[in-house]
């Protein structure tokens, strides 16, 4: 289905969090293969997500979950979920 939204509507981005993560692409922290291939197609359409509110000093410990799927992805794909993809879309503060 994510794909297929993907593929559907060329100006959607996704965030790969909580439920999802868990459930879907790396249950029981086993990166699922598709999911691998569906990053690394639309890798500048996705970024990685915390769903904390409020509790932001947990986020390092709730980032680091994902290490086990970044290390699957080549250098473009990880460094456009982790840095790139968020930058174009919420663009940079100017200071």
């Amino acid at each position: 289905m994510v794909e297929r939204l993907l593929d559907q509507y060329p100006r959607l981005c996704v965030d790969f969090s909580w439920i999802i993560y868990d459930v879907a692409i790396c249950p029981d922290g086993k990166p699922q293969k598709e999911w691998v291939a569906l990053t690394e197609k639309y890798s500048d359409r996705i970024c990685l997500g915390s769903d904390l509110v409020t509790k932001f000093e947990r986020l390092g410990m709730e980032l680091q979950r994902y290490d086990v799927f970044l290390d699957e992805l080549s250098d473009e794909a990880r460094e456009n979920i982790c840095n790139r993809t968020a930058k174009r879309i919420y663009g940079r503060r100017k200071d």
